[in-house]
Protein backbone atom coordinates (compact mmCIF):
# COMPACT_ATOMS: atom_id res chain seq x y z
CA UNK A 1 0.00 0.00 0.00
CA UNK A 2 1.59 3.67 -1.07
CA UNK A 3 0.51 6.85 -0.05
CA UNK A 4 1.07 9.25 -2.81
CA UNK A 5 0.82 12.66 -0.53
CA UNK A 6 1.95 12.39 3.20
CA UNK A 7 3.46 15.65 3.74
CA UNK A 8 6.26 16.14 1.11
CA UNK A 9 4.79 19.01 -1.10
CA UNK A 10 7.68 20.27 -3.12
CA UNK A 11 8.86 23.77 -1.82
CA UNK A 12 8.46 25.06 -5.43
CA UNK A 13 4.80 24.59 -5.30
CA UNK A 14 4.15 25.81 -2.01
CA UNK A 15 5.93 28.81 -3.04
CA UNK A 16 2.64 29.60 -5.61
CA UNK A 17 0.21 29.16 -3.11
CA UNK A 18 0.87 25.43 -1.93
CA UNK A 19 -2.37 23.44 -1.55
CA UNK A 20 -5.19 26.28 -1.67
CA UNK A 21 -4.17 27.18 -5.20
CA UNK A 22 -5.94 24.84 -7.38
CA UNK A 23 -3.71 24.38 -10.15
CA UNK A 24 -1.58 22.30 -8.08
CA UNK A 25 -4.68 19.51 -8.87
CA UNK A 26 -3.31 18.79 -12.46
CA UNK A 27 0.28 18.08 -11.66
CA UNK A 28 -0.53 15.98 -8.22
CA UNK A 29 -2.55 13.68 -11.54
CA UNK A 30 0.38 13.93 -13.34
CA UNK A 31 2.74 12.75 -10.37
CA UNK A 32 -0.15 10.18 -9.28
CA UNK A 33 -0.03 8.48 -13.15
CA UNK A 34 3.84 8.53 -13.44
CA UNK A 35 3.83 6.73 -9.69
CA UNK A 36 0.78 3.80 -11.63
CA UNK A 37 2.95 3.43 -14.75
CA UNK A 38 6.04 3.15 -12.82
CA UNK A 39 5.16 0.67 -9.44
CA UNK A 40 1.72 0.01 -10.77
CA UNK A 41 2.67 -3.94 -11.34
CA UNK A 42 4.03 -3.99 -7.63
CA UNK A 43 1.63 -1.78 -5.83
CA UNK A 44 -2.65 -2.68 -5.73
CA UNK A 45 -3.29 -0.48 -3.22
CA UNK A 46 -3.01 3.52 -3.56
CA UNK A 47 -4.38 6.33 -1.53
CA UNK A 48 -3.97 9.22 -2.66
CA UNK A 49 -3.98 11.92 0.63
CA UNK A 50 -2.93 11.19 3.93
CA UNK A 51 -5.51 12.68 6.19
CA UNK A 52 -6.76 15.60 4.41
CA UNK A 53 -8.53 17.04 6.90
CA UNK A 54 -5.26 17.25 8.80
CA UNK A 55 -3.62 19.07 5.75
CA UNK A 56 -5.77 21.57 5.36
CA UNK A 57 -7.07 22.44 8.81
CA UNK A 58 -3.95 22.30 10.88
CA UNK A 59 -1.53 23.17 7.74
CA UNK A 60 -2.94 26.02 6.43
CA UNK A 61 -5.81 27.16 9.13
CA UNK A 62 -4.03 26.60 12.69
CA UNK A 63 -0.69 26.55 11.81
CA UNK A 64 -0.29 23.60 13.39
CA UNK A 65 0.82 21.41 11.26
CA UNK A 66 3.17 21.97 7.86
CA UNK A 67 3.36 24.40 6.26
CA UNK A 68 2.21 26.39 9.48
CA UNK A 69 0.11 28.71 7.63
CA UNK A 70 -2.54 30.53 10.08
CA UNK A 71 -5.11 31.54 7.74
CA UNK A 72 -8.37 30.06 9.15
CA UNK A 73 -11.08 31.72 7.46
CA UNK A 74 -10.40 30.62 3.61
CA UNK A 75 -7.17 28.85 3.00
CA UNK A 76 -8.32 25.60 4.76
CA UNK A 77 -11.42 25.71 2.11
CA UNK A 78 -9.44 26.17 -1.08
CA UNK A 79 -6.84 23.44 0.30
CA UNK A 80 -9.66 20.76 0.80
CA UNK A 81 -11.25 21.97 -2.83
CA UNK A 82 -7.78 21.24 -4.45
CA UNK A 83 -7.01 18.15 -2.62
CA UNK A 84 -10.30 16.89 -3.67
CA UNK A 85 -10.20 17.81 -6.94
CA UNK A 86 -6.39 15.94 -6.80
CA UNK A 87 -7.88 12.68 -5.66
CA UNK A 88 -10.64 12.65 -8.07
CA UNK A 89 -8.06 13.07 -11.52
CA UNK A 90 -5.70 10.38 -9.65
CA UNK A 91 -8.95 8.27 -9.11
CA UNK A 92 -10.03 8.27 -12.22
CA UNK A 93 -6.80 8.47 -13.91
CA UNK A 94 -6.34 4.83 -12.48
CA UNK A 95 -9.72 3.74 -13.23
CA UNK A 96 -9.68 4.40 -17.01
CA UNK A 97 -6.02 3.94 -17.55
CA UNK A 98 -4.59 1.26 -15.16
CA UNK A 99 -7.28 -0.66 -12.72
CA UNK A 100 -7.74 -3.38 -15.59
CA UNK A 101 -4.01 -4.21 -16.41
CA UNK A 102 -3.11 -3.78 -12.53
CA UNK A 103 -5.82 -4.92 -10.84
CA UNK A 104 -5.39 -2.29 -7.99
CA UNK A 105 -7.45 0.21 -6.01
CA UNK A 106 -7.30 3.54 -5.18
CA UNK A 107 -8.36 5.62 -2.23
CA UNK A 108 -8.08 8.15 0.47
CA UNK A 109 -7.15 8.23 4.10
CA UNK A 110 -9.49 10.22 6.29
CA UNK A 111 -8.84 10.52 9.80
CA UNK A 112 -11.16 9.63 12.64
CA UNK A 113 -12.35 11.20 15.61
CA UNK A 114 -15.82 11.68 17.33
CA UNK A 115 -18.02 13.78 18.89
CA UNK A 116 -20.79 13.41 21.26
CA UNK A 117 -23.26 15.84 22.38
CA UNK A 118 -22.71 17.68 25.48
CA UNK A 119 -26.58 16.39 26.58
CA UNK A 120 -29.55 14.57 25.05
CA UNK A 121 -31.01 18.27 24.21
CA UNK A 122 -31.41 18.99 20.50
CA UNK A 123 -28.88 21.83 19.89
CA UNK A 124 -26.33 19.46 21.38
CA UNK A 125 -26.97 17.30 19.72
CA UNK A 126 -27.60 19.15 16.10
CA UNK A 127 -23.90 20.91 17.63
CA UNK A 128 -22.87 17.46 17.74
CA UNK A 129 -24.10 16.04 14.03
CA UNK A 130 -22.78 19.10 12.90
CA UNK A 131 -19.58 18.83 13.84
CA UNK A 132 -18.77 15.26 12.47
CA UNK A 133 -20.29 16.69 9.15
CA UNK A 134 -17.48 19.84 9.19
CA UNK A 135 -15.32 17.19 10.03
CA UNK A 136 -15.75 13.83 8.12
CA UNK A 137 -18.45 15.27 5.57
CA UNK A 138 -16.41 17.83 4.56
CA UNK A 139 -14.30 15.24 2.35
CA UNK A 140 -16.32 12.15 2.48
CA UNK A 141 -19.77 13.93 1.37
CA UNK A 142 -17.91 15.06 -2.04
CA UNK A 143 -15.89 11.47 -2.47
CA UNK A 144 -19.92 9.97 -2.06
CA UNK A 145 -22.36 12.76 -2.98
CA UNK A 146 -20.92 14.94 -5.12
CA UNK A 147 -20.55 17.57 -2.97
CA UNK A 148 -19.92 19.47 0.69
CA UNK A 149 -22.84 18.81 3.30
CA UNK A 150 -25.79 20.97 3.17
CA UNK A 151 -25.61 22.33 6.72
CA UNK A 152 -21.66 22.55 6.03
CA UNK A 153 -22.19 25.13 2.80
CA UNK A 154 -25.01 27.04 4.56
CA UNK A 155 -23.27 28.06 7.82
CA UNK A 156 -20.04 29.00 5.78
CA UNK A 157 -22.21 30.81 3.47
CA UNK A 158 -24.20 32.60 6.30
CA UNK A 159 -20.82 33.68 8.36
CA UNK A 160 -19.19 34.91 4.86
CA UNK A 161 -22.17 37.02 4.37
CA UNK A 162 -22.02 38.18 8.16
CA UNK A 163 -18.82 39.02 8.03
CA UNK A 164 -19.26 41.34 4.85
CA UNK A 165 -18.58 38.94 2.17
CA UNK A 166 -20.44 38.94 -1.06
CA UNK A 167 -20.25 35.02 -1.45
CA UNK A 168 -19.29 31.87 0.65
CA UNK A 169 -15.65 31.54 1.43
CA UNK A 170 -16.49 27.31 0.81
CA UNK A 171 -15.73 27.09 -2.76
CA UNK A 172 -18.40 25.28 -5.43
CA UNK A 173 -17.93 22.05 -7.83
CA UNK A 174 -19.39 22.67 -11.00
CA UNK A 175 -21.52 20.06 -12.65
CA UNK A 176 -18.74 17.91 -13.87
CA UNK A 177 -16.45 18.07 -10.94
CA UNK A 178 -19.74 16.55 -8.94
CA UNK A 179 -19.72 14.04 -11.56
CA UNK A 180 -16.12 12.94 -11.01
CA UNK A 181 -15.58 13.64 -7.19
CA UNK A 182 -18.75 10.94 -6.48
CA UNK A 183 -17.88 8.15 -8.66
CA UNK A 184 -20.13 8.03 -11.57
CA UNK A 185 -18.73 5.54 -13.95
CA UNK A 186 -19.34 7.58 -16.91
CA UNK A 187 -16.91 10.47 -16.14
CA UNK A 188 -14.64 11.41 -18.19
CA UNK A 189 -11.06 12.63 -17.04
Amino acid sequence: MVTIYHWDLPQPLQEIGGWPNEDLAQPFADFARLAYTIFGDRVKEWITFNEPWVVCWQGYGLATKAPGIASPRDQPYQCAHTLLKAHALAYRIYERDFKERQGGRVGITLDCSWLEPASNSIEDVDAAERGLLFKHGWFGFPIYFGDYPDVMKQYVLNASLEEGLDSSRLPEFDSAWKLLLRGDRKSVV
